[in-house]
């Protein structure tokens, strides 16, 4: 709980380590740093920016993320999520999807995301999704399923 760096790939394919993650002195996480892991939930992850592949292949039951990251960059692909505390107007660079069922808000605000945009973003869970005015991303492929 004293950490304030995890290094990328720190406990990448630890399966055994089956545990909650609460980190309130954190303030950078690397790249793939539990991807793969026996994490079941994200509690606190102090004050980091960047989640990026962090969660790759795990299944977490629940995830709180700070208001301070930015960057959300797939964090938990090839993984599930069953409940997810996020807030989305402080996403500049967003990749990967969000898991609009886990989140379980029928209208997001993606007001700021200018960056980082590609694959299938959101399935299901959501009626309405008010996007940036301008960006210099595409928004193709974005909506897999909108209920």
């Amino acid at each position: 709980s004293k950490a304030t760096h995890i290094e990328s790939e720190a406990f990448k394919d630890c399966t055994s380590l089956v545990m909650d993650i609460n980190c309130p002195n954190l303030v950078w996480i690397g790249q793939d740093a539990f991807s793969n892991s026996g994490v079941k939930n994200v509690l606190n992850l102090g004050s980091i920016q960047k989640l990026d592949r962090t969660f790759f292949g795990c299944n977490i039951d629940t995830a709180i993320i700070p208001e301070s990251v930015t960057e959300y960059l797939g964090p938990f692909s090839d993984g599930s999520v069953t409940k997810l505390t996020i807030n989305e107007e402080n996403l500049i660079s967003l990749h990967g999807g969000l898991p609009l069922n886990a989140i379980g808000k029928d209208v997001m605000n993606l007001k700021n995301v200018t960056a980082s945009v590609g694959g299938a973003m959101f399935n299901g869970g959501c009626t309405q999704v008010y996007l940036p005015k301008a960006t210099t991303t595409s928004w193709t492929s974005w909506f897999f399923t909108l209920d």
